[in-house]
């Protein structure tokens, strides 16, 4: 797995700034773009991770000023991930979002625990999870209604949770061409599910995926428009 850290990339490119040679400047920040374009990004961590180096590479360009509103809402969004699960660039979002939201805090346990990542001890052959009444908590909260209602891109998958079927119902113009990717609890991709227009409601079988939570991303002419949890029991 082939992952850029900015640092690196900063690396590369502060000898080029201090002699204030623009040709080797660029040259840096192509290469930088080349090696990030090569990434794997099969995984979501590794999808994540091309993504922030992006927008690190264009204020690296440009400067702040060059973000954009989608660029802000990756930002926003990956910084309240569990790092578990959207990997080491969730940090990086979240250094970025402190130009946005400079107080912001991640409670991580919190963050983590909602989707289903437990901390546990394992030392003196304890198994009991250290957090297991505040675990036992979060998982109370766990949406469990079973009722369709459609988001404000309408775009919903239910029942939530989910036993033997899932069901995509959505609302797409007759130009788009949309795609759903599931994954399981660590990243790893599940499904691949093709949207037709002409169509705005699928049943899934999922009696082949494991008990658990799952994340799902939905993606609508290669822009991502929405990304969502739901439990499989």
């Amino acid at each position: 797995m082939k992952i850029i850290l900015i640092y690196l990339i900063c690396v590369i490119c502060v000898p080029a700034f201090a002699t204030n040679n623009a040709s080797i400047i660029e040259q840096r920040r192509l290469e930088a773009h080349s090696d990030n374009d090569a990434i794997d990004n099969t995984r979501m961590q590794d999808e994540n991770e091309q993504t922030i180096n992006n927008i690190y590479l264009k204020i690296l360009r440009d400067g702040g000023v060059a973000l954009n509103n989608e660029d802000k809402d990756i930002i926003v969004e990956l910084a309240n991930e569990c790092p578990y699960i959207g990997g080491t660039a969730v940090y990086k979002a979240r250094t970025l979002n402190a130009m946005y939201s400079p107080a912001s805090m991640f409670d991580d346990i919190k963050l983590c625990n909602n989707v289903g990542v437990y901390k546990t001890n394992n030392t003196s052959g304890n198994t009991k999870g250290i957090f297991d009444a505040e675990n036992s908590y979060l998982k109370s909260l766990l949406p469990n209604s079973k009722i369709p209602i459609l988001s404000t891109n309408k775009f919903n998958i239910y029942p939530n949770p989910a036993s033997t079927q899932i069901t995509i119902a959505y609302e797409m113009k007759y130009n788009e061409a949309g795609l759903v990717i599931i994954y399981d609890i660590v990243g790893r991709e599940r499904m691949k599910i093709d949207l037709k227009a002409s169509v705005n409601k699928i049943i899934l079988n999922v009696t082949n995926l494991e008990r658990g939570i799952y994340t799902y991303k939905y993606i609508s002419n290669n822009f991502q428009k929405e990304t969502g949890k739901f439990l499989i029991e």
